[in-house]
């Protein structure tokens, strides 16, 4: 099984989706959209413009109190066995390094630049990777996630135009937070921990109730580092299993047309809207 985007190049009928087309790709924070912002291809490999990975770091630093201890770098996932990087600009073709887990930061100086792989077009996930360091490695830090699920909201680096997930809790945000989210980080200092934009919470806000979150739709999906079992969430003496609902994007509810690029075992949700959950909370994996 294999999930995350309808990407240019996989042949994908949504009309057959058991969730109307519009819904679904808003859902999926990767599935390319038409009315998506358009990015610059380097001969068909799957690449990204350097101004979308600059405009997530400044996101990252505009928001880093959710994740004060966290440094930002980005996570590429794909299929292919052999995954290679590069800066592409005027002056030519420069290689990124990779990390063992395809992790890599930004390269400096490349403002004219298009950071492509050597990979076609629609086969990769790109992802943003903040972590508080310290932490066992089954384990992430909620406010690491809320972070995550914000830059790329933010920055586009999905493709995705950002108006149907819940990255934040709702109470007191600024409805301008959108148009001006530089300003809106300046004045947030005091409500990060509570909310930030409310652009981002049209799908409903995920709150604490007897069904434990069994009746819930559309949040953002992660990609986890190996295929998932449970998750667990828990802060203080409070402990929470989330429901089969939660990974796997059983949520999106696809038909059986829809062609999952990247094995569905390793997507999941977590209830980042839900402001009973500080940004101290853990999420604990139990992997397969």
């Amino acid at each position: 099984m294999v999930f995350e985007r309808s990407l240019s190049g996989m042949t994908v009928m949504l009309v057959c989706l058991a969730l109307p087309a519009q819904a679904l790709a808003k859902a999926l924070p990767g599935a390319v959209r038409q009315d998506a912002p358009e990015i610059e291809r380097a001969a068909g490999v799957d690449s990204r413009p350097y101004e979308t990975l600059r405009r997530a770091g400044e996101v990252f630093n505009a928001f880093h109190r959710l994740a004060p201890e966290a440094v930002l770098r980005y996570r590429l996932h794909s299929l292919s066995g052999r995954l290679e990087l590069y800066a592409h600009g005027f002056a030519g073709k420069l290689s990124v390094p990779l990390d063992k887990d395809r992790g890599f930061t930004l390269p400096p100086g490349a403002k004219q630049q298009t950071v492509i792989t050597n990979r076609p077009s629609g086969s990769v996930q790109w992802r943003v990777d903040v972590r508080t360091p310290g932490l066992p490695a089954d384990t992430r830090r909620l406010g690491d996630l809320r972070l995550e699920c914000l830059i790329d909201d933010i920055s586009h680096l999905n493709l995705s135009d950002g108006s149907g997930v819940n990255c934040m809790p709702k109470p007191r945000v600024n409805k301008h937070c959108r148009d001006d989210w530089k300003v809106c980080a300046n004045r947030a200092a005091e409500a990060l921990s509570g909310a930030v934009q409310e652009s981002v919470n049209r799908m409903g806000q995920l709150k604490l109730e007897k069904d434990l979150y069994e009746k819930r739709s559309y949040p953002y999906l992660f990609i986890a580092d190996r295929p998932v079992f449970t998750i667990i969430l828990s802060e203080g003496e409070r402990r929470v299993t989330l429901p089969a609902a939660w990974l796997y994007g059983e949520q999106l509810k696809p038909g059986p047309s829809f062609a999952w690029p990247y094995p569905r075992e390793f997507f999941y949700s977590v209830p980042l809207s839900d402001g009973e959950w500080s940004d101290d909370a853990r999420v604990t994996f139990e992997y397969l």
